[in-house]
């Protein structure tokens, strides 16, 4: 038996109870003939109908039938359809998104100008800065005699080594800063 059989037996054991321990043999047997299928849809519909029948319900006829062999020359597929608009701008790439979109992203800058719209303190000597064109910066380090930026100051963020950024606001030490939005 594959450790994928007797994770999955285990699994129906935990969630069937009396049902699954009268029903074992036929279950590993289904499993293992389940476990052997190399086409991944075809084991996970094989998988399906046997949960079916474990759980007293008749086997449902698979969703769709076994994928046809390759075609050398596969029409391109779809988009994926996007559930929010990406965040854009200096330091966007560092937020989290979708593979696909990572890939059409364009080579970033290394500095940007900006003015500030909100600072606030979010912690002892941890701050987040609100900039005129919505992106969101909080500070990554402890910083108790930061004097932070007010509303209209200009600040630039400049991108650091090793995908850091860096806010300059006035004559002080540069703030090591992560978007966050």
């Amino acid at each position: 038996m594959t450790s994928m059989t007797g994770k999955a037996l285990a699994m129906l054991a935990l969630a069937g109870g009396a049902t699954i321990a009268a029903a074992q043999p036929a279950a590993v047997a289904g499993m293992a003939r389940c476990d052997g299928i190399g086409d991944r849809m075809e084991r996970l519909d094989c998988f399906d109908r046997l949960s079916q029948q474990l759980k007293g319900r008749p086997a449902a006829a698979p969703a769709k039938p076994a994928r046809p062999a390759p075609v050398a020359a596969a029409a391109p597929a779809a988009p994926p359809v996007a559930a929010a608009t990406p965040p854009a701008g200096f330091g966007a790439e560092t937020v989290r998104q979708p593979r696909e979109a990572r890939a059409r992203a364009p080579k970033p800058a290394t500095t940007m100008g900006a003015v500030v719209a909100d600072a606030r303190q979010v912690g002892p000597g941890y701050w987040l800065f609100t900039l005129d064109d919505g992106a969101r910066w909080q500070g990554d380090e402890l910083r108790p005699t930061f004097q932070p930026p007010r509303r209209g100051d200009r600040v630039t963020l400049r991108r650091g080594a090793m995908g850091s950024y860096f806010l300059d606001a006035g004559r002080q030490q540069a703030m090591r800063v992560v978007r966050i939005g």
